[in-house]
């Protein structure tokens, strides 16, 4: 399959008045600057991550820069922020039983990064008036029992602007059959991947195909993803397993079909510009990679 790169750089098409709402922005291919150096991880990260993520720490794809990025990571999660959109690249979380059954009430402290530089992240202020959820990337509701948790995962890095119908519905329910798979048994061992996407389908042909994706920036300093994906992964029967989920950004009204957005994990990693389980063996990786799982039945 032929598919194009995005790139961080923007075009205004539009000046709005109104300085929340989203204007117009386009991002062209392919992109030729280079990838920052990231700093050293130190043993709390290296420790987050073997926590959180499946199979190693996502790893950008070779030719496929996404620009100046800081690793976040805490206990509940592991996720890599763009400096320049200001959003989480992806979220890695381990989904535990132990930390469903509590009985926390949602507080919504929702903040600023305090490990991210303020040129880096966005404010409350970017939110305000844009018509955009702040949408949980490692959802609130999967942290229970632990406060401190919790509340970290209201932090601006952890989000991305969501249109409300979507955060609210049928992402929702997603999160909450993933949490009812770990709770009723269905699933051990559970992984969770989740990001943002800036897609467009025509870029996937040679014949449409113009080396822009168009896309939407609050402020012009926080982007609005076109898509979002969320990846699984637990051992079935002994043997690793995956499934995978990618929706537009936008209202599906009372939808709850979450199957009819399965996609291949290999697709999103194709189009986010990421390898998400780099330890795997490379025969592993193409088995359930390119094949979503038929061991987890959708309910």
């Amino acid at each position: 399959m032929w598919v194009r790169v995005c790139t961080l750089e923007v075009l205004l098409i539009a000046n709005l008045a109104c300085a929340a709402r989203p204007i117009s922005a386009v991002r062209s291919s392919p992109y030729t600057k280079l990838r920052p150096i990231q700093a050293p991880l130190t043993i709390e990260d290296e420790a987050s991550i073997e926590r959180n993520c499946p199979y190693g720490m996502p790893r950008a794809a070779s030719g496929f820069p996404h620009g100046q990025t800081r690793f976040v990571t805490r206990f509940g999660y592991a996720l890599e922020h763009s400096s320049f959109d200001r959003v989480p690249l992806w979220v890695c979380e381990a989904v535990v039983e132990d930390d469903l059954r509590g009985t926390l009430p949602r507080t919504n402290p929702f903040a600023p990064d305090p490990k991210l530089a303020t040129a880096e992240r966005s404010e409350l202020s970017d939110y305000k008036g844009s018509g955009y959820d702040r949408g949980h990337q490692a959802p609130a509701g999967d942290q229970t029992v632990d406060s401190q948790r919790k509340d970290e995962t209201f932090f601006l890095s952890n989000m991305a602007p969501q249109v409300g119908a979507f955060n609210q519905r049928i992402w929702a329910y997603l999160e909450d059959v993933v949490r009812q798979w770990v709770l009723t048994g269905h699933l051990t061992d559970l992984k969770v991947i989740t990001g943002p996407l800036w897609y467009d389908p025509a870029e996937d042909d040679e014949a449409t195909a113009d080396g822009q994706i168009q896309y939407l920036r609050i402020k012009d300093r926080l982007s609005v993803p076109t898509h979002f994906f969320k990846i699984l992964t637990a051992t079935v029967d002994g043997r690793t397993q995956a499934i995978a989920f990618v929706f537009e950004n936008k209202s599906y009204g009372n939808r709850r079909d979450v199957e009819s957005f399965i996609r291949a994990v290999r697709w999103i990693e194709d189009r986010a510009g990421f390898d998400f389980m780099p330890d795997l063996d490379a025969l592993t990786q193409q088995d359930i990679e390119t094949k979503p799982s038929v061991m987890w039945s959708i309910k």
